[in-house]
């Protein structure tokens, strides 16, 4: 298992890679919202979707995080 240090720095580095490729990634808090780029190849897409849905938790948090410093809200 890994460090949630780490597993955060896995989960950055997914929301950057997946943002190269085209994917738009949100939340509804609960879960991850994912949208696909039309060409993007099944295979990728498949791949990214497996290590998204893996650090799901570090990657809703981080989205959480950065729209509360984007607009200014508290928790």
């Amino acid at each position: 298992m890994s460090s949630p240090t780490s597993s955060n720095a896995v989960a950055s580095a997914l929301l950057h890679g997946a943002a190269a490729a085209g994917i738009k990634i949100g939340t509804d808090g609960d879960g991850l919202l994912l949208l696909k780029p039309r060409e993007m190849p099944r295979e990728t897409w498949f791949s990214f979707e497996r290590a998204l849905a893996e650090y799901q938790k570090e990657i809703i948090r981080i989205i959480l995080q950065e729209n509360a410093v984007r607009t200014g809200a508290t928790s």
